[in-house]
């Protein structure tokens, strides 16, 4: 599995420069940035130390949609619960929801928001679910950098079974084409929604497409074998009327 780490608009320097830092320790080396270049300051590099390749690597993009492009299964995180989800995962459940769909998904986006707003509605909305950090204390928070820390720790075993794979020529073990299955599943089913009425952003339309998020990848193939049946009886369908 690939990991892309999207830091949408940070604009402080420092906090860029730790967490290039992060995901260097726990084994990650792709970094996206949208529309700032903090990362470039002197105080960024300074801070990343040993990590300043990531922050020379890192990929620039304009919008939210051009980094999050190619990509399989997105993954918004946000300091506070919001009316627009009703499922919210905490990094150690998202551990679990991505291994259950391994060979399912393989480029995997994580989006991180402004250190002082977040991420918007309309920025969350193009995630396939969404993750927060569960804290205690009267006022819980923790920064940008934190936040990326705390899910590049999370995740890392999925690093060290890559390194593992890599190692012994396997990658993930899965042909390249197995990896679109839950990207193509999402689209089968927002068309299937809109062939029969449902839209994609009607309130019902929108929790079902949040729940296609926890199915592990044996229920992902189930839920392909039904799109097809419904495809095909909706074909038959048309046929008639025709």
């Amino acid at each position: 599995m690939e990991f892309r780490f999207i830091l949408v608009e940070p604009s402080v320097p420092e906090n860029v420069g730790s967490v290039a830092r992060a995901l260097k320790t726990f084994g990650f080396q792709s970094l996206a940035i949208v529309n700032s270049e903090v990362h470039k300051e002197e105080k960024a590099k300074w801070v990343a130390h040993g990590s300043r390749e990531i922050l020379e690597q890192a990929k620039v993009y304009s919008t939210l949609n051009e980094a999050v492009e190619g990509l399989d299964f997105i993954v918004a995180t946000t300091a506070r619960r919001r009316t627009l989800h009703h499922d919210y995962h905490s990094p150690r459940e998202l551990y679990r929801l991505i291994g259950e769909k391994e060979g399912t998904i393989h480029r995997i986006g994580l989006l991180f928001g402004r250190e002082e707003s977040g991420l918007t509605n309309e920025e969350l909305a193009v995630a396939h679910c969404v993750s927060t950090i569960p804290l205690v204390g009267t006022y819980p928070s923790l920064n940008l950098a934190q936040a990326v820390l705390v899910y590049a720790y999370e995740l890392s075993p999925f690093q060290v079974t890559a390194s593992k794979g890599r190692e012994m020529g396997t990658e993930d073990g899965q042909s390249p084409g197995s990896f679109l299955t839950y990207h193509v599943l999402h689209k089968r089913v927002r068309r299937i929604f809109e062939r029969i009425g449902l839209g994609g952003e009607s309130l019902v339309g929108k929790r079902l497409l949040e729940r296609l998020a926890l199915l592990s990848s044996s229920d992902l193939r189930l839920v392909h074998s039904l799109c097809a049946r419904i495809e095909k009886s909706l074909a038959l369908e048309e046929e008639g009327k025709a």
